[in-house]
């Protein structure tokens, strides 16, 4: 697997950031998954993700929790694929 990847965060409060990410350039350069011992499962595939993202403590733990969305079109031999999904996560720490 190689290719670009880019993120950049864009502080709004003191606990919460935008959050913008890229896996490949649309229309020019995707993220290559090559496979040396089945080639025919080798694909192109671009990721775009923007969400927002909020850190925060709570009874003592650390807390990060994360709403956005995620755009990934993937193109094959065999298919072109896009997916789009909304999502929300949330993860506890020391």
């Amino acid at each position: 697997t190689y290719g670009l990847l880019f993120e950049e965060e864009f502080k709004l409060t003191e606990r919460t950031m935008l959050v913008a990410g890229q896996e490949g350039i649309p229309g020019l350069l995707p993220v290559y998954h090559n496979e040396h011992n089945a080639r025919e499962h080798n694909f192109k595939r671009w990721t775009d993700v923007i969400m927002l993202r909020t850190q925060s403590t709570y009874l003592g733990w650390s807390t990060v929790t994360e709403m956005g969305f995620e755009y990934q079109r993937k193109e094959s031999k065999a298919s072109k694929v896009s997916n789009r999904t909304f999502f929300a996560e949330m993860v506890f720490g020391f």
